[in-house]
């Protein structure tokens, strides 16, 4: 599952840190880079993708379509746990 969204941000010298730490406050479960990732573009506004592998497979988003492949890495494993929502993910920037 891939959460994209934009939105106003002010970055920082720990800006993917500081966002990374309270997506794993939020969801728990989520393991970045294991259970899946996210990737920030630092423009103004910032645009937001935060990926859950809660098919069991490694997604990516590219030219607005969803791309599923198998797990690149052998520590990736699938999301266990809750999603959240669309606006609880926007409440944390």
């Amino acid at each position: 599952m891939i959460f994209h969204f934009e939105k106003k941000s002010t970055c920082g010298k720990n800006c993917h840190k500081n966002f990374t730490a309270q997506v794993v406050l939020l969801t728990p479960n989520f393991s970045p880079g294991v259970t899946g990732h996210i990737t920030i573009l630092h423009g103004n506004p910032h645009t937001f993708w935060v990926t859950y592998y809660d098919d069991g497979m490694h997604e990516n988003y590219h030219k607005g379509k969803t791309i599923k492949s198998k797990f690149t890495e052998s520590f990736q494993k699938k999301y266990k746990g809750p999603l959240p929502e669309l606006k609880e993910l926007k409440n944390l920037v």
